[in-house]
């Protein structure tokens, strides 16, 4: 079984795909693109998602419940201009993060060819590099702490095999 889908909403983009192998088991890996640009903020945050899924019932091949693990890569630039009568203060910095957890959904196919799946993941990340440009007038913006790491999905795709 192969799957992709691609999604675009002007700012924001995802790509996935996914294979199957042995009936139950499958390999997807998504990539996503998300930014937002207004007067005082620029946002711009790329992840690519690769995750193991289990299917638990044998009955349908790549069908049905499942559970699995998955890991985040993610990297986010900000650029934060806020400027008043008073105060001015400007912020611009980078920061990559890698985390994973566990997955469980749902996913299931119609006339052979499209694919429905729907997903939860809870898990934890780290944040592994964090760079500031520039920072004026802000105290330092980037914690170091563990955070906690989430999926919520609703996949449409086509299935080629």
């Amino acid at each position: 079984m192969v799957v992709a889908s691609l999604l675009s909403t002007g700012r924001s983009g995802s790509l996935l795909f996914e294979s199957g192998f042995k009936k139950r088991h499958s390999f997807q890996l998504i990539a996503a693109r998300r930014a937002n640009v207004s007067a005082t903020m620029k946002f711009i945050a790329g992840d690519v998602i690769p995750s193991y899924k289990f299917f638990l019932k044998k009955r349908k091949a790549y069908a049905g419940f499942y559970s699995g693990v998955y890991l985040r890569a993610h990297q986010r630039y900000v650029v934060s201009d806020s400027r008043t009568h008073f105060t001015y203060s400007y912020l611009e910095y980078i920061q990559r993060r890698l985390g994973g957890g566990l997955v469980w959904g749902y996913q299931n196919y119609s006339k052979k060819r499209v694919v429905l799946d729907i997903l939860i993941g809870f898990g934890w990340s780290k944040i592994v590099y964090k760079r500031v440009i520039n920072a004026i007038n802000i105290p330092y913006p980037i914690q170091s702490a563990d955070n906690f790491d989430g999926l919520l999905g609703l996949n449409i795709g086509y299935k080629f095999r």
